[in-house]
């Protein structure tokens, strides 16, 4: 699990008493500068200030959003059924990627036969072929676990196992 789960780094938010606070208690919406703060003479309405404090409020709320997130993945850090569920959205991600990819590849190609794209088109080729081949090793990787966890459970079920989901281990590699 510790090689496919790398949002550990990204997700190490420092909170005050173990709760995430909204520091912006206002609405962006309505808010109404102090007299005399008004920087900008065009800005009748406070526009450019109105935006700063809805940004911070959408920063705000999405740090809250991942402190929860945070303290889900730890209380369900060492459940199978949750490693193989975090694998299924890794594969359906890496799935998608491959095929924006692959069709960006495909339309670059029939745009390059039709004599339609003039760049360096040696180099595009072979860095599209080598990200698509990247993203393909990706792909069968991550499909070659889901059938390894796959095959281990309907083996385990075969056997007559009496609570499978306590005595699955998933195996990462």
């Amino acid at each position: 699990m510790k090689g496919i789960d790398m949002s550990d780094d990204f997700l190490r938010v420092k909170v005050q008493d173990g709760d995430a606070k909204l520091l912006v208690m206002k609405d962006g919406r309505r808010w109404q500068p102090p007299p005399g703060l008004s920087d900008f003479p065009r800005d009748r309405f406070s526009l450019r200030r109105r935006l700063f404090e809805l940004m911070k409020q959408a920063i705000y709320q999405a740090r809250n959003k991942m402190v929860i997130m945070q303290q889900l993945r730890d209380k369900y850090r060492e459940d199978s059924l949750y490693k193989m569920g975090y694998l299924m959205s890794k594969t359906d991600n890496a799935c998608k990627t491959f095929s924006k990819v692959a069709f960006r590849a495909f339309r670059a190609c029939i745009l390059g036969r039709q004599w339609v794209m003039y760049r360096h088109r040696l180099y595009e080729i072979l860095s599209t072929e080598e990200r698509v081949l990247n993203l393909w090793f990706t792909v069968e990787l991550l499909v070659d676990l889901i059938k390894k966890n796959d095959n281990y459970l309907k083996d385990m079920l075969a056997n007559g196992t009496k609570h499978p989901k306590k005595e699955w281990i998933f195996t990462d590699s």
